[in-house]
């Protein structure tokens, strides 16, 4: 699996902000530009730090799975709580 950090870029960055926008909806939301820069960066040692996990930033296999997991979890509970 490919580590994503700040400098990163491309469409696997993408699909981070994306969920990231669905697991930390912090105002003003990501722009899903594919480009790993500070905002991406303070949104996944936001998501980090909420999901008990090293808030290193670096976006490997744990925060991968669990950003996943939280975006399941979001879906399954329904619409009411998916804003």
């Amino acid at each position: 699996m490919t580590v994503l950090r700040s400098g990163a870029s491309g469409p696997l960055v993408r699909d981070l902000q994306v969920l990231l926008n669905r697991t930390v909806p912090v105002e003003p939301m990501l722009k899903v530009d594919g480009i790993f820069g500070p905002k991406t960066n303070a949104r996944v040692i936001m998501f980090q730090n909420q999901a008990g996990l090293d808030a290193d930033g670096l976006v490997g296999p744990f925060t991968n799975k669990a950003l996943v997991s939280a975006v399941l979890a979001a879906i399954a509970k329904g619409p009411q709580n998916n804003k």
